[in-house]
């Protein structure tokens, strides 16, 4: 009996033994996963969303982006645009993707003062077709911006001119005009007779008055503008008075 009870407990012990080396550990809930960001950096193209891509999953390739009077080439690693990047490979960090485009067509945008001596302009140049153009007229001291014109049609009163660029180039003339300003006729202390004060436009020359000033004891010789020196039919006149010269 005792032999037959010692042999009934090795077998319970051998089986206790044996299902317990063949069991495996708890390995617990399964761990997040990694996710990479992937930015698409479109250089002034259309928006793209970035992604958001579990680790060692291929980059899904996103629609293409547009960007105006420019053919999309495709999507490179690098701002030289050296590498283009395989959408089958896995992602295993963040990076950004850089849009490569290829100018398609252009338009000339020509913008030209009527006078430097009244007034300047930028914002010529060569721009994609279906650009934002904006170009700027600076009037010099006294001058007004008068219009923008193109092909001697008046196109627009302002200054800075927003136009969006078709296929045919673009000719812009700025113009100009002198400030108002009034001309008085100064003969000093005791001169009489005096012409009346003229209303004209800065940059323009006038036509002398036929009034001859007097003053008791002098003779009248000729008319200056101060500052300038001695006034000559036609020329341009400056802000000021003009003098009387007595002798």
């Amino acid at each position: 009996m005792k032999i037959f009870r010692l042999l009934a407990f090795s077998t319970v012990a051998l089986f206790l033994v044996t299902n317990c080396s063949n069991s495996k550990p708890d390995p617990g809930p399964d761990p997040d996963p990694v996710y990479h960001y992937v930015t698409f950096n479109t250089q002034g193209g259309s928006e793209i969303k970035f992604q958001e891509v579990e680790d060692k999953k291929p980059l899904s390739r996103p629609t293409n982006p547009e960007k105006l009077g420019y053919k999309f080439g495709d999507w490179y690693t690098d701002t030289t645009f050296t590498l283009r990047y395989d959408f089958d490979l896995p992602v295993t960090s963040d990076f950004t993707l850089y849009a490569k485009w290829t100018l398609i067509a252009t338009t000339t945008v020509t913008v030209t003062s009527e006078s430097e001596t009244r007034g300047t302009v930028t914002g010529g140049g060569t721009y994609p077709v279906g650009s934002l153009v904006t170009v700027v007229a600076t009037p010099n001291e006294h001058f007004n911006f008068e219009g923008w014109y193109e092909d001697d049609v008046k196109v627009s009163s302002d200054a800075s001119y927003s136009f969006t660029t078709g296929q045919s180039n673009v000719s812009l003339l700025a113009k100009f005009k002198g400030v108002t300003m009034t001309i008085h006729f100064d003969g000093g202390t005791g001169a009489y007779d005096l012409p009346d004060d003229m209303i004209i436009t800065y940059d323009e020359g006038i036509t002398m008055p036929t009034e001859v000033p007097k003053k008791n004891n002098y003779i009248y010789t000729q008319w200056a503008i101060s500052g300038v020196g001695t006034y000559l039919p036609g020329q341009t006149l400056l802000p000021g008075h003009v003098n009387a010269i007595f002798t």
